[in-house]
Protein backbone atom coordinates (compact mmCIF):
# COMPACT_ATOMS: atom_id res chain seq x y z
CA UNK A 1 0.00 0.00 0.00
CA UNK A 2 2.71 2.59 0.86
CA UNK A 3 3.17 5.36 -2.34
CA UNK A 4 -0.93 4.81 -3.46
CA UNK A 5 -1.12 8.03 -5.77
CA UNK A 6 -2.95 9.11 -9.03
CA UNK A 7 -1.24 5.73 -11.08
CA UNK A 8 -2.75 3.69 -8.04
CA UNK A 9 -6.41 4.65 -9.55
CA UNK A 10 -6.14 2.61 -12.93
CA UNK A 11 -5.56 -0.34 -10.63
CA UNK A 12 -8.85 -3.08 -10.68
CA UNK A 13 -11.00 -2.43 -7.69
CA UNK A 14 -9.53 0.89 -6.66
CA UNK A 15 -12.18 3.81 -6.97
CA UNK A 16 -11.03 6.99 -7.22
CA UNK A 17 -12.65 10.57 -6.91
CA UNK A 18 -10.64 13.69 -7.68
CA UNK A 19 -7.55 11.53 -7.63
CA UNK A 20 -7.94 10.38 -4.21
CA UNK A 21 -8.68 6.78 -3.41
CA UNK A 22 -12.19 6.34 -1.99
CA UNK A 23 -12.79 2.63 -2.25
CA UNK A 24 -10.96 -0.67 -2.28
CA UNK A 25 -12.76 -3.65 -2.84
CA UNK A 26 -10.37 -6.52 -3.35
CA UNK A 27 -10.57 -10.19 -3.39
CA UNK A 28 -14.35 -10.51 -4.36
CA UNK A 29 -14.06 -13.30 -6.66
CA UNK A 30 -17.43 -12.34 -8.27
CA UNK A 31 -15.82 -9.37 -9.53
CA UNK A 32 -12.73 -11.38 -10.72
CA UNK A 33 -10.24 -10.24 -8.31
CA UNK A 34 -7.00 -12.21 -7.91
CA UNK A 35 -7.19 -11.78 -4.01
CA UNK A 36 -4.68 -11.29 -1.82
CA UNK A 37 -2.05 -13.29 0.45
CA UNK A 38 -0.55 -10.44 2.96
CA UNK A 39 -1.02 -8.45 5.65
CA UNK A 40 -2.80 -5.38 6.14
CA UNK A 41 0.06 -2.17 5.64
CA UNK A 42 0.01 0.55 8.58
CA UNK A 43 -0.26 2.61 5.48
CA UNK A 44 -3.60 2.53 4.52
CA UNK A 45 -4.29 5.07 7.11
CA UNK A 46 -2.76 7.55 5.03
CA UNK A 47 -5.72 7.30 2.24
CA UNK A 48 -7.39 10.49 4.23
CA UNK A 49 -10.73 9.84 1.46
CA UNK A 50 -11.16 6.32 1.95
CA UNK A 51 -14.69 5.30 2.72
CA UNK A 52 -14.89 1.89 2.02
CA UNK A 53 -12.78 -0.71 2.30
CA UNK A 54 -13.37 -4.62 1.56
CA UNK A 55 -11.18 -7.21 1.50
CA UNK A 56 -13.48 -10.11 1.31
CA UNK A 57 -13.00 -13.46 1.55
CA UNK A 58 -8.69 -13.42 1.22
CA UNK A 59 -5.53 -14.50 3.13
CA UNK A 60 -4.63 -11.41 5.07
CA UNK A 61 -2.81 -12.40 7.87
CA UNK A 62 -1.77 -10.41 10.93
CA UNK A 63 -3.15 -8.10 12.95
CA UNK A 64 -5.74 -4.97 12.47
CA UNK A 65 -3.75 -1.45 11.75
CA UNK A 66 -4.43 0.80 14.51
CA UNK A 67 -4.22 3.26 11.50
CA UNK A 68 -7.43 2.01 10.80
CA UNK A 69 -8.34 4.97 13.28
CA UNK A 70 -7.29 7.63 11.16
CA UNK A 71 -9.68 6.94 7.94
CA UNK A 72 -12.16 9.51 9.58
CA UNK A 73 -14.16 8.94 6.45
CA UNK A 74 -14.47 5.65 6.36
CA UNK A 75 -18.09 4.27 6.50
CA UNK A 76 -17.61 0.79 5.11
CA UNK A 77 -15.53 -1.76 6.52
CA UNK A 78 -15.60 -5.83 5.76
CA UNK A 79 -12.26 -7.70 6.25
CA UNK A 80 -13.84 -11.00 6.75
CA UNK A 81 -13.62 -14.60 6.07
CA UNK A 82 -9.13 -13.66 6.05
CA UNK A 83 -6.73 -14.80 8.99
CA UNK A 84 -7.07 -11.86 10.84
CA UNK A 85 -5.55 -12.55 14.44
CA UNK A 86 -5.52 -10.37 18.31
CA UNK A 87 -7.31 -7.69 19.69
CA UNK A 88 -10.00 -5.95 17.57
CA UNK A 89 -8.31 -2.23 18.41
CA UNK A 90 -9.57 -0.45 20.43
CA UNK A 91 -9.49 2.87 18.42
CA UNK A 92 -11.92 1.74 15.93
CA UNK A 93 -14.42 3.97 18.10
CA UNK A 94 -12.84 6.86 16.72
CA UNK A 95 -14.48 5.99 13.29
CA UNK A 96 -17.55 8.28 13.65
CA UNK A 97 -18.35 8.00 9.92
CA UNK A 98 -18.75 4.11 10.33
CA UNK A 99 -21.50 3.01 9.11
CA UNK A 100 -21.23 -1.07 8.79
CA UNK A 101 -18.44 -3.39 10.14
CA UNK A 102 -17.86 -7.21 8.93
CA UNK A 103 -15.10 -8.47 11.04
CA UNK A 104 -16.89 -12.06 10.89
CA UNK A 105 -14.78 -15.47 10.17
CA UNK A 106 -11.36 -14.08 11.69
CA UNK A 107 -9.68 -14.95 14.73
CA UNK A 108 -10.21 -11.60 16.54
CA UNK A 109 -10.47 -11.49 20.47
CA UNK A 110 -12.15 -8.73 22.45
CA UNK A 111 -15.03 -6.88 22.26
CA UNK A 112 -16.32 -3.84 19.73
CA UNK A 113 -15.18 -0.77 21.03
Amino acid sequence: MPGLNFDSCNFADVYCEADKVIALNLGDPRAGSPGLISRLDSAIGKLSALAELSIVPDRIIGTLPQTLSQLKNLRFLAISRNLISREIPTNLAELRSLQMLDLNYNQLRGQIP
